[in-house]
């Protein structure tokens, strides 16, 4: 700001401003939602993943990393994906990247007793989150372009607790319940945003 010959900025102003945009901006706290349970799912999964892949299959930290190298896929989706949702389909593609989201997260069932299951479960997963992040942001930045920062810290603060709280239930659950219980738990934070979104589609219909 200085470089540019403006005012200089308190710190406790910009997160005052911060804690305003989410306060009067309703749209960014429904994507925020969105990106929290994505990412819930996410986490649950890579917390608990390494355990199942010993107890189920006896794999170590390599076959872990490996495993890893299937997120390339997702990776490969987000230019296309960006691109469809840059030309003002992101309502059409939040609802199919939630819904690839929950398909992986049931798929992930027969990754209990499947390897080949599993890691398809895996690549699903992934392009959901992938594909929802996409069209989440991009709809956060519509909304709101003259404050970008603002916004993604709002966005990406709300994603990353739901990211935390995805890997905290994760451990509890898989040491107590194991990887039916994971499972239960990523089906469960799919099916808030696709639900929420489905609500939504109707009233616009209607």
């Amino acid at each position: 700001h200085r470089r540019n010959g403006r005012a200089a900025v308190p710190y406790r102003t910009v997160l005052h401003g911060v804690g305003e945009l989410a306060r009067h901006v309703p749209g960014l706290r429904l994507r925020a939602l969105y990106g929290a349970c994505g990412f819930g799912v996410y986490s649950a999964i890579w917390t608990a993943l390494s355990f199942h892949l010993h107890d189920a299959y006896g794999l170590g930290p390599a076959a872990v990393a490996l495993v890893a190298l299937l997120g390339v896929a997702g990776a490969v989706s987000v230019p296309i994906v960006g691109r469809v949702a840059g030309a003002g389909r992101e309502h059409a593609v939040t609802g199919s990247a939630y819904g690839v989201l929950l398909l992986g997260a049931a798929l992930l069932f027969f990754g209990g007793s499947s390897l080949p299951m599993l890691l398809i479960a895996l690549v699903v997963v992934d392009l959901g989150v992938q594909a929802s992040h996409v069209a989440n942001l991009s709809v956060v930045y519509s909304l709101v372009p003259e404050s970008r920062s603002r916004a993604t810290t709002v966005y990406m603060t709300t994603v990353f607790v739901g990211g935390a709280t995805g890997s905290l239930l994760s451990g509890q659950i898989y040491a107590s319940v194991g990887w039916a219980g994971v499972v239960a738990l990523c089906v469960g934070l799919a099916i808030v945003p696709l639900t929420v979104w489905l609500v939504r589609h109707r009233l616009v219909a209607r």
